[in-house]
């Protein structure tokens, strides 16, 4: 029995050895995986704070860049905000001399037109037939020609050559030299009278244009020229309602004319009259026609 003792003995110190050796070969395997693993972890760690580090880096780059552009555009516009102060400036000194050159040109007009009349009157005067007789031929036409200088200043419309013995583009109250503004022959069609109802001659609605009394007739509404500075307008008048409207010829920046409508007096229509009618518009010359339908629209209901 002490035999078969000391045989299980040795057979489980035999067992134990060869387990306890494969725990500490797991054991030993566990340790250097272990150990991998955290020198692995150690490098991510190190590698993370130093990409963390570079893109800090980065980061106070763009921050300093950005207030360095910040700074480059407020310098830039605070130029510019000077700069568009200064031609502001210089705008507003151009529009008072042009004002001042426009005055002067205006009162040299003025004097001339009162020195060519002041010439008129004198040579009247000096070609009167003594003792208070008719006037001779020389004298009529130069009251002619007072007249029309007149008609000319007051009305300043475009002046009508009608004297046979000279050229179409001098005046006819002095030379082409002496006057301040050229004349502008008119057609033929706009030299002839046309008279609003049975061509009585004291009308006083007569036009002196063809152009003129066909578009009253297709608009239904009177229509003058209305003095503007250096603008082309005209004044539209519904006489039995009176509504009355100005059209403006203006351009606009890309070179093309358009038509600025401003509303003068609504009349009767004050209360039945559309929005857009009360307001100011501007439209191209190609939606004219359509303007003037909607206006016949309204005018004829």
């Amino acid at each position: 029995m002490e035999a078969l003792y000391t045989k299980l003995y040795n057979k489980y110190n035999k067992l134990k050895k060869e387990k306890e050796s494969q725990l500490d070969k797991l054991n030993h395997d566990q340790e250097v995986k272990f150990m991998n693993y955290a020198a692995a972890a150690d490098e991510m760690i190190q590698y993370l704070k130093s990409e963390n580090d570079r893109l800090h880096g980065q980061v106070d780059g763009l921050k300093s860049e950005l207030a360095s552009l910040r700074s480059s555009n407020d310098e830039q516009n605070i130029h510019y905000q000077k700069l568009l102060k200064e031609e502001n400036q210089k705008n507003k000194e151009l529009s008072e001399e042009i004002a001042r050159f426009q005055k002067l040109e205006l009162n040299e007009c003025s004097q001339s037109s009162m020195h060519e009349e002041i010439g008129i009157e004198r040579e009247i005067s000096h070609e009167d037939t003594p003792g208070g007789g008719m006037p001779g031929k020389s004298t009529m036409k130069l009251m002619k020609k007072r007249k029309s200088a007149h008609t000319t200043e007051s009305t300043a419309a475009p002046y009508v050559d009608v004297e046979l013995d000279r050229p179409a583009d001098q005046h006819i109250y002095g030379d082409k030299s002496s006057v301040a503004c050229p004349s502008i022959q008119q057609p033929a069609c706009c030299q002839r009278k046309i008279y609003g109802s049975g061509g009585d001659a004291t009308d006083t609605s007569s036009v002196n244009c063809v152009f003129q009394h066909l578009v009253e007739f297709v608009v239904g509404m009177k229509m003058s020229p209305l003095a503007q500075s250096n603008e082309l307008c005209i004044m539209a008048h519904h006489k039995s309602s009176g509504y009355s409207f100005s059209l403006t010829w203006i351009t606009n920046s890309r070179g093309e004319i358009e038509l600025l409508y401003r509303v003068l007096s609504l009349g009767t229509f004050e209360r039945v009259a559309p929005e857009w009618m009360k307001e100011t518009l501007i439209f191209s010359t190609s939606m004219c026609s359509v303007f003037f339908e909607r206006v016949s629209r309204v005018i004829k209901s």
